[in-house]
Formats: C-alpha cells, structure tokens, sequence
C-alpha cells in the first residue's frame, strides 16, 4: 500500500497511506520509547482519565468498563476545530502479549447512550500498536483506520491526519521518558 511521509521530527514518524476503496486514509505512525518496560507503557495506556493530558484535542475521557487486566471500554470527547462538531469516541481495547511481541487493538463498538448536544459520534476507529521490545527499549507501530462521520470532507481529515497523532505521542513519550 503506497504511503506518503508526512511527519519526522523527535524520534517520531508519521505516515498516511491510501487504501483501495476507503475516502479516508490510513495513519500509521513509527518511533522507540526508551528505557520503557511494556508494563510501564501497558500501566499508561490503562490510566483512561489521564488521557486528556497527553492525547490531541481530548477534553473528556472517562472508564466505562473494565473485563480483566486485558480489556477495557472507555469514551472521550475530541475538540474539533470550527466548523467542525466535536467528536465521541467509544472505544474497546485489547491487549494481547507474547514474550517479545505485545499488540493492542482497539476497536469502535455500539455505545448505546445517546451522544451529547452539536458532538457526532465517530463511527469507525480502527487501531493497533505492535510493540516490539528491543532490549531496554520499545519499538511502537500504530495504525488507525478511521471515518470520523457526520459532514468532515475526505480532504480535510486526510489533510490533517497527521498532526493529531503527531501530537499525541510527542506528549507521550515526554510523560513517559521523563
């Protein structure tokens, strides 16, 4: 699948890439956490209402469910820029670890509470990490397929893709190499 380079500054790589049939396309982003155990990192991405400190433009992020050490539901709220609705996300992840491996997936499901006033929820998040530890290191290889719904035109989101993540693990990374 060809993929266009769009972001590579601080450790961190950022492509998106065009899919056969799919208006959006698809991100997937590079970098290496350092001197970060899977647990740390597993302990980070399990602190949902910490969310809104390190990823892009989330201004609510709250634990819905969760089913063992493995698997959680969460909802967050994203602020997006005008004249665009903020956008709901409702999401399931999974972790599967393997002993050099640990892959996360996450995943859009059927949340049945109605969405907020002027938010539209989002109704296709497609993501995975694949963590591959390398000695004291993490190497991280994100991938989301997302259709954000309601009226964002296909050229404005794949314009913007980029950023967001960008972002988010820039602010990632700082919180946990610190």
């Amino acid at each position: 699948m060809p993929c266009d380079l769009k972001r590579n500054s601080d450790g961190i790589k950022v492509f998106t890439c065009k899919t056969g049939s799919e208006k959006f396309r698809l991100l997937r982003a590079e970098f290496v956490l350092t001197n970060i155990s899977i647990q740390k990192l597993k302990i980070f991405l399990w602190d949902v209402p910490n969310y809104v400190t390190w990823q892009y433009n989330m201004i609510e992020s709250e634990l819905i469910s969760s089913t063992g050490e493995n698997e959680i539901e969460y909802r967050s709220l994203v602020d997006a820029p005008w004249p665009v609705e903020n956008r709901e996300l409702a999401l399931r992840v999974r972790i599967e670890e393997q002993p050099s491996l640990t892959q996360i997936f996450i995943h859009s499901f059927d949340f049945k509470k109605p969405t907020p006033n002027d938010v539209v929820r989002v109704p296709l998040f497609d993501a995975s990490w694949r963590i591959i530890q390398e000695g004291k290191n993490l190497k991280v290889i994100y991938t989301l397929r997302i259709d954000p719904g309601g009226s964002v035109p296909p050229w404005l989101a794949n314009l913007a893709m980029a950023e967001g993540p960008f972002i988010s693990f820039k602010k990632l990374k700082q919180q946990l190499e610190k």
